[in-house]
């Protein structure tokens, strides 16, 4: 027989005593067809739930079944505990784990990938921001026509006034155009000459963004939430200590 809040071992010792009334470990054992020494165990386990008690007869332990209504107030026990760290257990439940999805883009097709993408977070509302920084312009060179397009359909959507547009340029940037496309002279900053990013990032919403590459060019494109918030910190250090021309 199963008894709810026992295990098989347990519940079968407790029946045993329940029919012997009362007994000594070696009885129990006999009757139950467990060793004795497993017998002294569950006993012990009995006894801290109250479901078993002894006496001492000639220095021998005789043990005694309790009432079987005990088994309900250890259930209303177990419930009662659950419903008291249920709320955390639910937290934890409805919390997802953090994914971390890293994709590889190669080739200038690559990097237009990325480009929608987000232009499409920014349209969404996923991402509330776009930082840049390190990049020397060479990217919008490559692919001067489809960055333009994009910028224009980003004007047309006001995104530049929904969200933070900053970036910390390097020092060898190619191009002007970069800086007048992408919000206000206020909105760009630069490394010192003496330091000189080779890979540009970006940052927005859950995403940072990495573009490499010469011959081959590449961007890689990670999404996880606190990897972007590091990314982010690390731009703000960066943008304080920046140079404003």
């Amino acid at each position: 027989m199963n008894i709810e809040g026992l295990t098989k071992n347990e519940a079968k010792v407790y029946l045993t005593l329940l029919n012997l009334k009362q007994a000594g470990a070696t009885n129990i054992s006999e009757k139950c067809g467990l060793f004795r020494t497993l017998v002294y165990d569950i006993l012990t386990k009995l006894i801290e739930k109250g479901l078993v008690s002894y006496i001492l007869k000639s220095n021998k332990r005789i043990y005694i079944a309790s009432n079987p209504n005990k088994l309900l107030s250890l259930l209303k026990e177990k419930q009662d505990s659950i419903k008291e760290i249920l709320p955390q257990l639910t937290a934890l439940y409805q919390n997802p784990a953090e994914e971390c999805i890293v994709n590889q883009y190669d080739g200038i097709e690559g990097a237009k990938t990325v480009i929608d993408d987000a232009f499409n977070d920014a349209v969404s509302g996923k991402a509330k921001e776009f930082l840049f920084f390190g990049a020397t312009g060479k990217a919008v060179e490559s692919i001067g026509y489809y960055y333009m397009h994009i910028v224009n359909k980003a004007e047309k959507q006001k995104l530049s006034y929904k969200g933070d547009f900053r970036g910390i340029w390097s020092s060898k940037l190619k191009t002007r155009k970069v800086l007048e496309s992408i919000g206000k002279k206020q909105n760009h900053r630069f490394f010192p000459k003496k330091f000189s990013p080779t890979t540009p990032a970006i940052i927005y919403g859950d995403k940072v963004v990495f573009m490499g590459g010469i011959n081959k060019p590449f961007t890689i494109l990670i999404k996880n939430k606190q990897m972007a918030e590091s990314f982010k910190h690390y731009f703000e250090f960066i943008w304080d200590n920046a140079n404003k021309n």
